[in-house]
Order: structure tokens, then sequence, then C-alpha cells
């Protein structure tokens, strides 16, 4: 009976002032949308990698030397003697990704009925057989000691295998591409790789027609990231140690005639996706920013501070307009305890309201959320308890801060006082009010100016001169041999094309990691060099503006490069002309 009373004098205190309390919750359903945002996005970018049951035994191999700067491709035989020589190494994955955008296409046709033929696309790399033994994927389907041990194999998440399959079991299915699916395995988000599938290393040496050219069998370059599996207890430090023993005497005995300088370091799988990319990783992998990830949780807090603040002031003001309604009950015999009971009521339920009204626009707001990111964040911690626990905590704090305090100070002022002049009395309450006020202030003052910093900061990466015209061009890639005689004809059709007048095929583009050249003597100083393979018409593509000499000239046999190996990963660059309807 008593709590009925109390909620009908919540609803009074609403239709009596109404705007107030509209100003006063829809404020802070803002706040707590936002803060909600952040907390989920943060979430997920600590998340990374940390699924992994293993996780604080598995470490990445990684080259420092004279030649070698951060470079975490290992040579393919290094697996030949890894565990041979190391017992602390109790399993091991090698990969192969040629840059993290690496992008593929699965292609699924019916019992030959083209016209259910499906198609997805996705981000994929290469991994040895041991890849589930290693990392804690969730497998659905298959074994994981033998998915993707044959060539031709690929291991599919269950959103591609849903996309592609529909309700058909996807285990044994070919695609047109020639791949077998062996296994599904659930979707993973927050692994520093991109996967929607995983296709099998073996894959490589009959897609580059021999083991030789897919570096899988040779000393060749090294361009397998290896990821260790320690035993339990094993010291990382000690198989570093090891591991550069037997890497120098395998070294004379493979290069002999050759002075190279090798440090090895492992590095702790839960350091890899915010210790940033290193200078040779090759961009197979995604990175997060630990600096933005603690701005946004400082951000999210201040948003709800000020948010919290701004309740409790009005919170404050309109409590202190009901004195001569504390009076009136005082004398009617309510008890002090009746009465802060009564304002922590109504707080209570206005915070609860904000909440629950924040969680229903958050579930409406994160589709456009993602869009405007870029990312793939769930409301999977709605049903995580933890974050019902804090949510819990957070709204008790919130209504002792807005309800108890300016509650029991009014409680205690005596009828007649209140009833008579109440002014006096709401001194103190009136200094509260604007310390609060003047704390808000500041606070926004601070997160106007961050904001501004930021937006400075991303102006000035937008307008900054990379050095080359970005604007009007386009790349796409292509990955294996088995395209270098399609180069040609693809660039003759391009440009038969009006609205197309330059295109440039080359290995690589500006900003991305380019492989090692020569070491040149300059000044009695070894520089080692970063070269890029490239056609006559890259300068001109690009609008890169020579500062003395000529371009390359295709007439000049001196200009021509001859490559004695097969055609890799070119990377096609063509610019639209100014009148393209295409342009923008």
């Amino acid at each position: 009976m008593l709590l009925k009373s109390f909620l009908k004098s919540t609803i009074m205190g609403v239709r009596r002032d109404p705007s107030t309390t509209i100003i006063q919750v829809g404020g802070l359903v803002l706040a707590l949308t936002a803060f909600l945002l952040i907390t989920i996005w943060v979430e997920q970018q600590l998340s990374f990698d940390r699924f992994n049951t293993r996780a604080d035994r598995i470490y990445r191999v990684e080259i420092s030397g004279e030649k070698y700067d951060g470079w975490v491709g290992q040579h393919s035989m290094f697996r030949i003697y890894i565990k041979e020589k190391i017992p602390e190494i109790e399993n091991f994955v090698r990969f192969r990704k040629w840059g993290k955008g690496q992008q593929g296409q699965l292609t699924y046709e019916s019992k030959g009925d083209k016209q259910r033929r499906r198609i997805v696309n996705g981000d994929y790399f290469f991994a040895d057989s041991s890849f589930f033994s290693v990392f804690s994927f969730d497998l659905l389907i298959g074994d994981p000691n033998t998915v993707l041990k044959e060539p031709y194999s690929v291991v599919i998440s269950d959103k591609m295998a849903q996309k592609l399959f529909r309700a058909e079991n996807p285990v044994g299915k070919q695609l047109l591409n020639g791949l077998t699916v062996t296994g599904v395995y659930h979707d993973v988000n927050n692994f520093h790789i991109g996967n929607d599938w995983i296709q099998s290393l073996v894959s490589l040496a009959p897609l580059y027609r021999n083991a030789l050219e897919a570096d899988l069998d040779n000393w060749k370059m090294p361009d397998h990231p290896t990821y260790l599996l320690l035993s339990k207890g094993a010291d990382p430090l000690y198989v570093e140690v090891k591991i550069a023993e037997w890497m120098e005497r395998l070294g004379k005995e493979q290069w002999a005639d050759v002075d190279i300088d090798l440090t090895f370091h492992l590095r702790p799988l839960k350091d890899i996706y915010f210790q940033g990319a290193t200078k040779d990783e090759g961009y197979y992998c995604m990175h997060g920013n630990k600096n933005m990830v603690i701005a946004f949780m400082a951000i999210g807090l201040f948003v709800v501070v000020v948010a919290g603040i701004n309740f409790v002031n009005l919170s404050t003001a309109k409590s202190a307009s009901r004195t001569r309604e504390i009076g009136v009950r005082k004398v009617n015999g309510s008890s002090k305890r009746e009465l802060i009971f009564q304002f922590m009521m109504e707080i209570f339920v206005y915070c609860l309201l904000a909440f629950v009204i924040s969680i229903t626009l958050l579930q409406s707001l994160l589709a456009r959320f993602n869009n405007l990111i870029q990312g793939n964040l769930n409301l999977g911690l709605l049903n995580v308890p933890e974050f019902w626990f804090w949510s819990l905590i957070g709204l008790v704090l919130l209504t002792i801060l807005a309800g108890f305090i300016p509650s029991y100070f009014y409680a205690r002022l005596k009828p007649a006082s209140v009833l008579r002049d109440y002014s006096s009395d709401t001194r103190k309450s009136l200094l509260v009010r604007r310390f609060m006020l003047i704390g808000q202030y500041i606070v926004s003052t601070v997160l106007v100016i961050a904001v501004l910093v930021i937006f400075k900061q991303l102006n000035f990466m937008k307008e900054s001169d990379p050095g080359f015209e970005k604007k009007d061009r386009i790349t796409f890639g292509f990955s294996g041999d088995f395209m270098a005689d399609k180069v040609e004809p693809i660039r003759q059709r391009l440009l038969s094309h009006p609205d197309i007048f330059s295109i440039t095929h080359c290995f690589g583009v500006p900003g991305e990691m380019l492989p090692y050249g020569p070491v040149l003597s300059i000044n009695g100083e070894k520089v080692q060099l970063r070269r890029i393979v490239v056609d006559e018409d890259y300068f001109k593509t690009l609008g890169i503006d020579l500062i003395a000499g000529r371009s390359f000239d295709v007439d000049n046999q001196g200009d021509l490069y001859q490559i004695n190996f097969h055609l890799i990963d070119i990377i096609s660059i063509f610019k639209y002309a100014k009148t393209s309807r295409y342009r923008d």
C-alpha cells in the first residue's frame, strides 16, 4: 500500500512539471546511450584474441637484425627443426596472407543449377593443419586434426556456410574454384587476422605449380608468420635463446658465405593487437590503438559524469521547489525515513526509465553505428552477467547522489520554518548546486576542447599532401601466377573505355610495406633500400613528380627488368577521366 502511494506521488510529480522531467530523463538517456555504444566498442577492442583458452602460452616469432627489423615471417623450413630441437614447444602453426585486406570469393552451384549459384566475398588466409590445435576456434563440424591437412581444403565460418549452403550440410561440398569444404567453425570477429574462411597451407604448392615457388620447402624468403604454443611452465626467454642457438648453427650450413646476425623474439599473442604493426609485418593482421581506446573510455566516463551532475542539479532544484510539500507531509505525520524513501523512489524510477529507453535506442542505433565506424559490433555484451551487475551498481549510485543527498537535507527541515519561510534554509543546497554546476562546466569545456583537437588532427590527415594523387584513382588486386599472362589484355580492355585514360600495374601501392632491395653504401654507411616493381605508367597514373631524370621507357632495353619468378600479386591502379560519370 505504501509503495503504491509512492508510485502515485511520483506520477503526480511528473504531471506537475513535465518539461523538467523530460529534460532530466532525456539528458540521461542520451548520455547513457552514448556511453553504452562506447562501452560495446571498447569491450570489443579489449576482447581481441582473449577468447583463446591458451592465449598465455601462444607467441609469435619475430626477427630483428642487420637486414630484418621486426620481420614476423619465418622460413618455411623453420617447422622441420623447431619441435625436434626445442621440446618446450608443444605445437606451432604457420600462416600465409598477402596484406590484411586480402579478399577472396567462394562460389557454390547447387546440383549444377546455374540459377542457384551463390557467391560470397570475404577475408581469408592459409594456415597449417595444426591451426585448430593451437587456436581456440569453435569447430562446429569436422576433425580439427584433418580439416586443413589436404590441398584445396577450406574451413568456412558458420556465417559463410549460411550464405552459401543455406540449410544444406556444407562438409564435402565442392566449390567452383576447386576447393572442398572440410569443416565449419563459429564465426570469430575478434581474432587479429580477418577470417571468413581458412584454406590449407599445403594448397599453395599446387596453386603455384610446386612447393619451391610457394616457399614451402626451401630457405628462400621468410614469408610465413609463425606462432608457437609453448608447454605449460615453459620460459619464453629460454625458448628465444634455444631458437637463436640452432638457427645460428643451421645458418652456417645453409648460408656459409653470408654473414647474417639475427635476433629472435617471442611476442605474446595478447600483445599483438595493441602493439601496432612492426616495421616488416606485411600488414597481414589487424591492429587496434590502445591510446584511442583509453581516450574513448575517458570520453564515455566524462559524458556520464556531466549527465549525472546535470541530473543531480535538476533533482535538487526540483526538490527545492517542493519544500512546502515536504512541510505538509511532515505535518500529516510522514517520518524522515518515509520522505527520503519517497525522493529516492522517484529518482530510481527516472534512472530506470532512462536506462530502459537507452537499451532500446542502443538496439536500433547499433547497425548505423557499425556503418559509421565500419565495424561489426553486436549486443553480446547484454548477455554478460557482469554488465547487468555494474549497471545496477550505476543505477544505485546515481539514485543515491541525485536522491538521497537532497532528500536527506530537506527531510531534516522543521515543518514550521518550511511553511513560514524556507528561503534561508535552502542556502546550503544552493551552494552544493553551484559547486556541481561549476564542475559540470569544467568537464564540458574539457570535452569540447578534446573534440576540437581530434577534428583538427583528422582534418590535417585528410588534407596533408601524401606525395601522390589519390582522387579519381581505384586499385584492385590479382593473386596467383595464373594471372601473369592476363595483365596486358585486361589493361588494353580497360584503356578502351572512354572514361579511363591511364592504367598502371605494380607490386604494391604507396603506403604499403615494400620488399627489400639492394644494400647501398652511401658515404661509408650501408643503407638498406626498399623496392617496388612498376611499369612505365606508374608515375603518370599516380601523379608523382620526378625531381630529376625521366620515367621508364619500354623501348629502352636498359629500363626493362626481367622478372625470373611468377607473378604473385599485382595491384592495378587506373585513373578515371575528369568528365567520367563514375568519378565520385
